[in-house]
C-alpha cells in the first residue's frame, strides 16, 4: 500500500484527492502486476535501487517510471518519476545510430547482428529466410544521373523490400 504521497505523485497518475476516509492505494494498480514483488526483490538484494517500470497501454507505447527505492524498517521507501520522454528520446536515437536515415533499413552491424540471431535460433530448430539483394551497376546511374537519382533509386528499393517482407 502507498502510505504517503504529494500532489504531484497524485497529478502523475491522475488521482482524485480522496476524502479524509480515503481510499488506499496499491503499487501494482498504478504500475502494473508484479511492480511490489519488483520493489521486494530490489531492496532485498541491496540497500537501495534504481528500478525502470514500463506500464504498457492500449493505445499507445504505455509509460515509463524510474523508481529509486530502499528498505525502511519493514516498509520500502522511494520516489518514482515519470520518464516516459526520456525513454522515448532514447528509442529514438537508438533508431537514428541503428537505421540508415535514408531507407530506414539496419545498417550493417546492426544487421550482422540480427543474421546472427537468425543463425543461433535456426540451430535451436526456428526457420529462416535470407534474400541478398546487389544493385548491378550502381555506381554507374549515380555517375550519369546524379547522387538524387541514385537516392531515389535506393529508397524505392527499400520500399519494395519492406512491402515483401513481414516482420517476425
Amino acid at each position: 500500500l502507498i502510505r504517503l504521497h504529494n500532489p504531484s505523485y497524485m497529478q502523475m497518475f491522475s488521482l482524485k484527492p480522496e476524502p479524509e476516509s480515503g481510499v488506499e492505494l496499491e503499487i501494482d494498480s498504478l504500475l502494473g502486476k508484479g511492480t511490489h514483488s519488483s520493489l521486494q526483490d530490489a531492496v532485498a538484494h541491496s540497500s537501495g535501487n534504481d528500478i525502470e517500470l514500463h506500464v504498457p497501454s492500449d493505445h499507445g507505447v504505455g509509460r515509463w517510471f524510474l523508481a529509486r527505492v530502499t528498505r525502511k524498517g519493514e516498509s520500502i521507501e522511494g520516489s518514482v518519476q515519470d520518464i516516459t520522454a526520456r525513454k522515448l528520446a532514447e528509442g529514438q536515437l537508438k533508431h537514428l545510430v541503428d537505421h540508415d536515415h535514408l531507407t530506414g533499413l539496419l545498417y550493417r552491424i546492426c544487421l550482422e547482428a540480427t543474421l546472427n540471431r537468425a543463425i543461433s535460433s535456426v540451430s535451436e530448430g526456428g526457420r529462416c529466410a535470407i534474400t541478398y539483394v546487389d544493385l548491378d551497376r550502381f555506381k554507374l546511374i549515380n555517375d550519369l544521373h546524379g547522387h538524387g537519382t541514385g537516392d531515389a533509386l535506393i529508397q524505392q528499393t527499400a520500399r519494395r523490400l519492406k512491402s515483401a517482407v513481414r516482420e517476425k
